[in-house]
């Protein structure tokens, strides 16, 4: 009689290959922030990434007005859903 084992798991390859998913994800995600951002990519990143709203990004100095960075983190946004 044969007995049929399964493949033991691997949590090192596991977590390699959820760290490499993550990479490209992040990669995907910082070209993005490149084509939208017009030289503005420090802003977007810390408004779409971390949270930050216009008021913290015009403390920290943004040069664009509400509208202008509002149109810019949209246009982000729905490339973004195009690609995922």
């Amino acid at each position: 009689d044969r007995v049929q084992t399964s493949n033991p798991y691997d949590p090192v390859q596991a977590t390699a290959i959820r760290r490499a998913e993550i990479a490209k994800k992040v990669d995907m995600i910082d070209k993005l922030i490149h084509e939208c951002a017009d030289g503005m990519d420090k802003f977007l990143i810390l408004g779409v990434c971390y949270g930050s709203t216009f008021k913290d990004l015009k403390a920290a100095g943004i040069p664009c007005e509400h509208a202008k960075y509002y149109d810019m983190r949209r246009e982000f946004l729905c490339k973004l859903a195009e690609r995922i």
